[in-house]
């Protein structure tokens, strides 16, 4: 007797859904893990801002102080440690974080023109007559992530005062 051969029928592939099921919750995945690094990076970015926000009212609010004062006050009360003024300012200042860890926080600089002279303010500024040239830096340093240091971040302010 022979045998006959019978032909099997190709299996019928199996598991190709559930590979593509995972495939699809990778994709997935990784979208979700872009989107949270996003987001954190926002919120430092949101945070920053809102330091250099409060560093830039600081100094205006500063400056104002000393635009109502008389100028021959204010190298006396405005740029130094000890003056009622500047303690105050400087006391606003060490609210932002790691502030008062900043060796010469805030550092107020006033250039008067000698009286009816002029003076070279350097970078190209010139002052004349009663104006004053004050420059205000603020620095401080954010939170740093577990790690790593955290850079010192700064915001400078240049005003001329004139004569009123």
């Amino acid at each position: 007797m022979t045998k006959l051969r019978t032909r099997r029928a190709p299996r019928r592939q199996q598991g190709a859904f559930l590979l593509e099921a995972l495939i699809g919750i990778l994709i997935f995945s990784l979208g979700v893990l872009g989107l949270m690094a996003l987001q954190g990076r926002a919120i430092g970015y949101t945070s920053d801002a809102q330091y250099r926000g409060e560093a830039a009212y600081l100094a205006n609010a500063y400056v104002a102080k000393m635009w109502a004062d008389a100028r021959p006050n204010l190298p006396a009360r405005y740029d130094d440690a000890g003056e009622v003024e500047y303690d105050a300012f400087q006391q606003a200042v060490f609210r932002l974080p790691g502030a008062s860890a900043i060796a010469n926080n805030p550092q107020v600089t006033i250039t008067q023109a000698p009286a009816g002279g002029v003076a070279d303010a350097g970078g190209g500024i010139s002052l004349t007559g009663n104006s004053t040239l004050v420059t205000i830096v603020i620095q401080w340093q954010p939170p740093a992530k577990e790690g790593e240091t955290g850079a010192v971040h700064n915001y400078t302010m240049t005003s001329i005062l004139g004569s009123n």
